[in-house]
């Protein structure tokens, strides 16, 4: 059976992936950092429907936390065929009032939580010859956003990454990939003024956000049918912006 591990798959654009590979018989082991009543509601509706998750408390910052779920993943299961990299956090402020620790925190978590969860999984998928691993961006690391300099940081970072280990890994059997959607219907963009919101979209030809299901139909298309030789590449979901 094909398995996969989502980060922050309790809520949002993680709970969608999860669910949208569980329903293509996918067997998913995801983690969470604090939703623990998001992840047992999402296994329960899972259930409902006749698939079944395994949810896991993981804080992606913490390396050798990381290592050691990976490492005993590996060896109840071997090596995992997808791992979608989609924990991150926002703390959005202008540079000038940006605290350090608003930085280190989306750092930390958005670049290298992927970094933490990707090593080890990356050596075990090398030994196995095969593997998909997508890495969930966004826009803001393309164009850049006001307010998120950190966010934007982290989230270009993200793609670099994806690109330089795309070339690392291909030879051995194994896509990497990112997807980089413009704001997605989630709590962070809830939290979102309506200003801010109106400003977000004044571009976006589709006038909306993007949804959830959305960025999982791209995340279960590379994970399960996308060819091989796509790898090393973002997607954009922009809703026809034309960011790249």
């Amino acid at each position: 059976m094909t398995t996969a591990i989502v980060t922050g798959g309790s809520r949002g654009i993680g709970r969608a992936i999860v669910s949208a590979l569980a329903e293509k018989g996918v067997s998913v082991t995801f983690t969470y950092r604090s939703g623990v009543e998001e992840a047992e509601a999402l296994q329960k509706q899972l259930k409902k429907q006749g698939r079944t998750a395994d949810a896991v408390s993981l804080d992606v910052t913490d390396q050798e936390a990381c290592r050691e779920f990976i490492n005993a993943f590996y060896k109840a299961n071997g090596a995992p065929d997808i791992l979608v990299n989609n924990a991150g956090v926002t703390d959005d402020s202008l540079l000038f009032a940006m605290k350090k620790g608003q930085w280190d925190k989306v750092i930390d978590t958005d670049l290298n939580g992927i970094f933490n969860m990707t090593q080890t999984t990356v050596f075990h998928m090398m030994k196995a010859r095969k593997g998909r691993i997508i890495n969930i961006a966004s826009i803001s690391g393309l164009n850049g956003i006001k307010g998120q300099c950190n966010y934007s940081a982290a989230k270009g970072a993200v793609i670099g990454f994806t690109k330089a280990l795309a070339k690392e890994a291909s030879p051995m059997g194994i896509a990497v990939n990112a997807i980089a959607p413009v704001g997605v219907e989630t709590e962070m963009t809830a939290a979102i003024s309506k200003e801010a919101l109106e400003e977000m979209l004044r571009e976006v030809p589709m006038k909306r956000l993007c949804t959830p299901e959305e960025v999982a139909n791209v995340a279960a298309y590379l994970a399960l049918e996308s060819p091989l030789y796509l790898t090393g590449t973002s997607i954009v979901l922009d809703g026809g912006l034309g960011s790249l």
